[in-house]
C-alpha cells in the first residue's frame, strides 16, 4: 500500500505528538469524514509509540436528536469504536434554535455538552480534539467577512484554544489538511463513515459556500482553500504582533504614571 501524504506526516509525529504531552485524549467524533480520519489517524499515532505511559483515548458522540437517523448514527459510531478498541461515550442534547439559527445552537450546544463531559473527569491533563480540516477554514473565513467580522473574527479557527473559562484545551490537528486529503485517507484504509443529508442543505450559510461559493473560487483559482488558509496564518501572526506591541505600550504607560 502506497502511504499517503497524510500518512507520512503523522508517522513522523508533526501532527499528533503534542497528544504525548497528555495523559488523556478526548475525540470529538460524529462520524462524519473528518472525524473518522482524526480518530483512525490518533489511533495509529499512538500504537507507534515506544514510550510509556501513552494518552487514553476516549471518543465523545454528541446526539443532536435532529435526523431520524440520530440513533443509528451513534451505533455506527459506537461499533467504529469496538473495533478500534476506542473508549466511547455518547450522550443525547436537545437543540435549541438560537437567534442566530439551528447551526449556531447546535454548535453551541455541542460545545457546552463536551465541556461538562470533559470537566467531570478529574485529577489527569487533558485535551479535546476536533476533526476540523483546511477547506473548514476557508468556509470560515468566508462566512465572517460576509458577516463585516474585523480582525479577530477574520482569523476564524486556531489550532488550539481553551474553552471559555473550562480550562479543557481544545485542538485541531488536521487545519492544515484539505478535505480531499482527508478523503484519500479513508479510502486508502476502506473506512465507512456518515454523510449526514443536512450538510447538502442551502438554506444554512456553509452548506451554501461549500457547495456554491468554494466550488466556483476552486474552478477559477485551484488553490483558493490553501491561499484562503495561508491568509488566516498571516492574520493570526499579525494579530499576535500586535497584541505584543500593544502589551509593550500598556507597560510603558503605567511605569509612566
Amino acid at each position: 500500500m502506497v502511504a499517503s501524504r497524510f500518512d507520512i506526516m503523522h508517522d513522523d509525529a508533526s501532527l499528533f505528538g503534542e497528544l504525548l504531552t497528555y495523559e488523556h485524549c478526548y475525540i470529538g467524533f460524529s462520524g462524519g469524514l473528518d472525524s473518522t480520519a482524526l480518530l483512525f489517524a490518533c489511533v495509529k499515532f499512538l500504537s507507534q509509540q515506544k514510550q510509556t505511559p501513552i494518552p487514553s483515548l476516549t471518543a465523545i458522540h454528541i446526539n443532536h436528536q435532529i435526523d431520524s437517523a440520530s440513533d443509528d448514527w451513534q451505533v455506527h459510531c459506537e461499533d467504529f469504536c469496538g473495533k478500534l478498541g476506542v473508549s466511547f461515550i455518547a450522550k443525547k442534547i436537545t437543540v435549541d434554535a438560537s437567534e442566530n439559527g439551528l447551526e449556531a445552537g447546535a454548535r453551541e450546544s455541542r460545545y457546552k455538552a463536551f465541556e461538562e463531559l470533559i470537566s467531570s473527569i478529574n485529577g489527569q491533563s487533558s485535551v479535546l480534539l476536533l476533526g476540523h480540516h483546511a477547506d473548514d477554514q476557508a468556509e470560515t473565513l468566508l462566512l465572517r467577512l460576509m458577516r463585516g467580522s474585523g480582525l479577530r473574527g477574520a482569523s476564524a479557527m486556531s489550532k488550539s484554544r481553551t474553552l471559555d473559562d473550562s480550562g479543557i484545551v481544545l485542538l485541531r490537528p488536521l487545519l492544515a489538511q484539505s478535505k480531499s486529503e482527508l478523503q484519500q485517507y479513508v479510502m486508502t484504509h476502506e473506512l465507512e463513515y456518515l454523510n449526514d443529508p443536512s450538510n447538502q442543505d442551502l438554506r444554512f450559510d456553509r452548506n451554501y459556500i461549500r457547495h456554491k461559493i468554494l466550488p466556483s473560487l476552486l474552478a477559477r483559482w485551484p488553490k483558493a482553500v490553501e491561499a484562503l488558509t495561508r491568509f488566516v496564518d498571516h492574520l493570526r501572526a499579525d494579530l499576535h504582533l500586535l497584541n505584543d506591541l500593544a502589551n509593550i505600550d500598556l507597560s510603558s504607560a503605567e511605569r509612566s504614571e
